[in-house]
């Protein structure tokens, strides 16, 4: 059958459910007096496990907890506090990692939820040519003045595609065709959603971000209403080629059963 595209009201409904989800994350030297403190880094996620708060993101984002304060700010706050737990890492491929933050996700009001293992799919996508959903904090977007940070969620509407060579060109890590997830991030070919103005930023401070299967695509073909809440996330964004025009993610799968369970 043929799939209609989905509507901007639809899109607009997972932005917001997704949102209360992801958190910019910050390097804050350790001693530093410098206001702001430190400066953005990349994206990660709150994730529930066994009743307690856990942040999720990339591997070379989690390390630079060896030697600074790593920081987080949940939705509806301005305010930020620091991971409190020491994080699990995977390195690349892999490049994902997980920390409690059972300390500290209760010292500021905020309106984040954690995720739950029931919102993890069991692997990147049951249909070819399905749509998937990113949301992140580019650091293109992020400003600092007057004593704080200005961070801005970019939410983008993606499709996989097959590795484009010129990503060999660029410095490694590169990513492989076999393990990870290769999808489209072209800003030429990009169309702006609702009132959003100007060109598609560059995802540097993207790393860490959930990568959404909307399974719009598979809940469509059966002739069924999509909702939402049938999205489930898909992988963990790591990198990005300016010259392939693509964004890298590693699935689900390769490390669920390690850090999410």
């Amino acid at each position: 059958m043929t799939v209609p595209p989905m509507s901007s009201t639809q899109m607009d409904a997972l932005v917001s459910l997704v949102e209360p989800y992801i958190c910019p994350i910050q390097i804050v030297p350790r001693g530093s007096t410098e206001q702001p403190p430190g400066w953005h880094y990349g994206t990660g996620w709150l994730y529930e496990r066994d009743g307690r708060p856990f942040l999720v993101t990339c591997e070379h984002v989690s390390r630079r907890q060896r030697s600074n304060l790593v920081g987080f700010n949940c939705h509806g706050s301005e305010l930020g506090t620091n991971v409190d737990g020491t994080f699990v890492e995977l390195p690349f491929p892999v490049d994902a990692a997980i920390a409690s933050i059972a300390g500290s996700f209760g010292r500021i009001r905020h309106q984040g939820k954690c995720a739950t293992r029931a919102l993890t799919a069991p692997y990147r996508a049951a249909v070819q040519g399905e749509l998937f959903y990113v949301c992140g904090f580019p650091g293109a977007d992020a400003r600092q003045g007057f004593g704080a940070q200005s961070v801005h969620a970019l939410s983008v509407f993606v499709r996989e595609e097959e590795l484009n060579e010129e990503v060999f060109k660029e410095e490694p890590p590169h990513p492989d065709p076999q393990l990870h997830i290769c999808l489209s991030w072209s800003p030429e070919r990009a169309t702006a959603m609702g009132d959003t103005k100007g060109v598609l930023s560059l995802p540097d401070g993207m790393s860490g971000s959930p990568l959404w299967n909307t399974r719009y695509e598979e809940i469509t073909r059966q002739y069924r209403t999509w909702k939402p809440e049938d999205a489930r996330i898909a992988g963990i964004v790591w990198a990005h080629s300016a010259k392939a025009r693509q964004i890298y993610a590693t699935p689900i799968e390769s490390f669920a059963a390690q850090l999410l369970d």
